[in-house]
């Protein structure tokens, strides 16, 4: 109503509030990995980009609005059989834009996808979701190191054990 939509027209466009959440969640997070893609395939210094990336990521990382968001609607995926489709296409969709950008990433450095690029990119994602909590690392490993420098490190590993571009 606040925003000066009625009842009906919300419905026209999502079948419940949670094809919103989801919505929004998924073009939020695809925007990110595109914008970072793209910083990727611009970057005139790809090592100092990796960095800003792993920077910008841990500011987002203490927002931990998305995070609980995630949490929020994969619980709610578990427990309803019905939101579980909506969510496994969002799931898909932002795979589909992680592997792009690694696709990218690794090129830029002058190597090949991994043969286990599915374990990187689910990886990537746990890491995301991990490292958007601290309650998720618990107060020793979070005080050890910031989210963006385990994401780097683990960004650096992927490209250094990747092979190279034939």
């Amino acid at each position: 109503k606040g925003a000066g939509y009625s009842r009906g027209a919300f419905y026209a466009n999502y079948g419940s509030k949670l094809e919103l959440l989801t919505d929004i969640l998924k073009n939020k997070q695809v925007n990110e990995v595109r914008y970072w893609r793209q910083a990727m395939e611009d970057a005139d210094n790809v090592d100092a980009s990796l960095e800003a990336m792993a920077a910008d990521f841990g500011k987002r990382a203490m927002s931990k609005d998305s995070s609980l968001l995630t949490a929020e609607l994969q619980l709610e995926a578990d427990r309803n059989k019905d939101f579980r489709p909506l969510f496994q296409a969002y799931l898909d969709k932002l795979f589909e834009e992680i592997r792009s950008f690694f696709v990218v990433l690794l090129a830029r450095h002058g190597k090949a996808p991994p043969e286990n690029m599915n374990a990187v990119l689910i990886t990537v994602r746990a890491l995301t979701f991990a490292l958007g909590s601290s309650a998720v690392l618990g107060s020793q490993t979070g005080r050890q190191q910031p989210p963006e420098t385990i994401m780097l490190a683990f960004l650096r590993k992927v490209i250094a054990d990747a092979p190279p571009l034939e």
